[in-house]
């Protein structure tokens, strides 16, 4: 999914025009709508800036990974099962998908994990533990990064040294633009990513 994707997301989510946003960020309204059309992106450096008046998760907001509105790292929080991607297909999509390639029914399903077919009924709504949600990905045979993004990870594919170094260096401008409770949340993102 492509940044243009995430912001015209925000802005559907918060009912804001283009203009709205401009205004809140103090940028100019055509730079909003080429952003908003893919024809440009924010600099690295403007988009915790961005996260915050949107109040989103940075990490999402720059790469697409995790939750819009991510606030622990225990649940998936409902407002960003509202978030469809080109094809209509979002994370609670994927839920069901995943929770179809078990084969079992769902309360089937809900005895494998020791709960009721109501709380299998409430993750095919994207209402899930990331406990559960790592182990339902096992048992069908799919990653969380797929249930999150829609995206398919080849893990085998090192990252080559320029790659590397492009990205530490867009980090590290974003890190030094960024004050300290950007930096702070930057950091912890990180952080979090690293230790999945």
């Amino acid at each position: 999914m492509k940044i243009h994707t995430r912001f015209n997301y925000l802005l559907e989510h918060y009912g804001w025009s283009q203009q709205d946003f401009s205004n809140k960020a103090h940028v100019s309204n055509t730079t909003i709508s080429k952003w908003c059309s893919g024809k440009a992106s924010p600099r690295l450096e403007k988009i915790p800036s961005l996260a915050k008046i949107f109040e989103c998760n940075v990490v999402w907001l720059m790469t697409g990974h995790g939750l819009p509105f991510e606030k622990d790292n225990n649940t998936i929080q409902e407002e960003g099962l509202k978030w469809s991607v080109v094809g209509d297909e979002n994370e609670a999509d994927r839920i069901r998908k995943a929770i179809d390639k078990t084969g079992f029914s769902y309360r089937d399903l809900g005895a494998k994990f020791d709960v009721s077919h109501t709380t299998v009924n409430n993750w095919a709504k994207g209402r899930i533990s990331k406990k559960h949600l790592e182990q339902l990905c096992e048992m069908a045979g799919v990653t969380v990064e797929w249930i999150k993004t829609g995206d398919k990870v080849d893990k085998s594919k090192p990252i080559t040294q320029s790659e590397f170094e492009e990205l530490a260096n867009s980090l590290v401008t974003t890190l030094e633009a960024a004050d300290d409770e950007e930096r702070a949340a930057l950091v912890y993102s990180i952080r979090k990513l690293i230790n999945k």
